[in-house]
């Protein structure tokens, strides 16, 4: 591993802006208002005497920046759109209960207006389109990570490489990948000093820690310039999955096994992944005993191959980053 100057916090300048990702397609909702809004568009403006309170609608129905006149008839109505398989007659049959409604044409009108080009809402998908585009990978170099499951017998371990300009983000799709996890449950990168734990990066990062930060918008190379070269990588707060990862080496593409692909490149490594919600270390290894519930979920062929601990690696397939984090809008 990388030697040099102890790592100090105050030296390095992370993004602690949260990401928060924003639909980049309408919903179902999104999609019957703006149909209405077409059928209404050219319908003259009725002026109304009722006194509509300023109320943001529910971050379910749309993004938190949209304030739009509303009423508890209509925010109800709203909270019962018809779903994603609905007919042309049941969108036309709701929307005309939206209309009937006082505060509905307004309603729908507003946000007709932010969905049309160069509106609001037009304005801020775009900017998040441009965020996501930060996760293209360019770098000709390559980080080289050893990633382990302490405590697992035989160890359990992955070694794999990544373009260098890689986020924390790009090393969490592409570990979740190798060990095989579901990515169903909350995960943070964690540096320690001294015993310590220094800095975080999670997804959102939290404004409210003093030392979270956005894994999606900082990249590991400023960590390593700072001489840190290894740090951890937390899955499943239950089970409490701690990956060691280490950089073993900063090599040109396609040297060092390294491939010239701006993708994840997996080399070696030992050890299925254990299984979800198998309770962490010590029931990982009941499993591979045979001694545990989850053992009922598998044929013995599978539980066997468990024990071997002798993956097929041409099996693991990589997901695409700015996919995933669509996904989680």
């Amino acid at each position: 591993s990388f030697k040099g100057e102890p790592f100090r916090l105050g030296t390095l300048n992370f993004q602690r802006r949260t990401f928060k990702f924003q639909k980049t397609s309408a919903s179902p909702r999104e999609r019957a208002l703006n149909q209405a809004a077409l059928k209404i568009s050219a319908a003259p403006r009725a002026p109304s005497t009722t006194q509509y309170s300023k109320l943001g609608v529910r971050p379910s129905a749309f993004p938190s920046s949209i304030v739009l006149p509303m009423t508890d008839a209509l925010d109800d109505l709203l909270q019962n759109m018809p779903g994603e398989g609905s007919s042309e007659e049941q969108i036309e049959a709701f929307m005309a209960k939206v209309m009937a409604i006082p505060g509905g044409a307004e309603l729908i009108r507003d946000f007709s207006e932010k969905m049309t080009m160069g509106g609001s809402l037009d304005t801020m998908i775009k900017e998040k389109e441009e965020e996501l585009e930060g996760l293209t990978l360019t770098s000709p170099a390559r980080f080289i990570f050893r990633i382990e499951l302490p405590g697992t017998k035989p160890l359990v371990w992955r070694r794999l490489s990544l373009p260098a300009d890689c986020a924390y983000f790009h090393l969490h799709c592409a570990l979740q990948d190798a060990f095989g996890w579901e990515d169903s449950h909350q995960h943070r990168f964690e540096v320690w000093e001294d015993g310590y734990r220094e800095l975080t990066f999670s997804v959102g990062g939290d404004e409210e820690a003093g030392n979270d930060y956005c894994e999606i918008e900082n990249r590991i190379v400023d960590l390593f310039s700072e001489n840190v070269s290894e740090f951890r990588y937390l899955y499943d707060f239950g089970d409490n999955w701690q990956h060691r990862i280490v950089i073993e080496d900063f090599v040109p593409s396609g040297t060092h096994g390294t491939s010239n692909k701006l993708s994840p490149h997996l080399h070696d490594g030992e050890g299925h992944g254990p299984p979800e919600g198998c309770g962490g270390i010590l029931g990982f290894l009941n499993f591979l005993k045979g001694d545990h519930p989850l053992c009922e979920n598998y044929e013995s062929e599978i539980l066997r191959e468990f024990q071997e601990g002798k993956p097929d690696f041409s099996k693991v397939t990589f997901r695409d980053p700015a996919a995933v984090a669509r996904r989680l809008s």
